[in-house]
């Protein structure tokens, strides 16, 4: 994982628990950079902005960007826990993407948005973290 300047000191340590999960919990067949970003939502390729994305590559490693700047008028709707998870969640989805890419399926939202919730919540459970829901 990747840190860009600024990210909440809370929420990056929450990243480099999940990270050491992960790396428990699945193999990573392919070398995978995750970069978490310092803004609000990163643009992908076709100019869209989104919460999250995955490339892929035939001659260098996949990575993920995923934005972590958190806008401080959402700590007053939500608990700084639920809003890391959250941006986590994002995180497990494009996650999803990379295990299809490596599996050679088609790379489909409805299977990365269902593990979103289900890695979340274990991830939880074996670390004695409060439940995201």
């Amino acid at each position: 994982m990747h840190f860009e300047k600024d990210i909440d000191p809370e929420f990056r340590k929450l990243c480099l628990m999940f990270s050491a999960w992960l790396r428990r919990s699945y193999r990573f067949p392919v070398h995978l950079n995750i970069y978490i970003k310092n803004c609000l939502t990163i643009t992908l390729m076709d100019g869209r902005q989104a919460y999250g994305g995955f490339r892929y590559f035939e001659a260098k490693p996949p990575y993920i960007r995923i934005p972590a700047q958190i806008d401080p008028k959402e700590y007053e709707e939500y608990e700084a826990i639920g809003i890391y998870y959250s941006i986590l969640g994002s995180l497990v989805h494009e996650l999803a993407h990379y295990f299809q890419w490596v599996a050679e399926m088609d790379l489909t939202e409805r299977q990365a948005n269902y593990y979103r919730f289900r890695i979340i919540r274990q991830f939880c459970e074996d670390c004695g973290l409060p439940l995201p829901y």
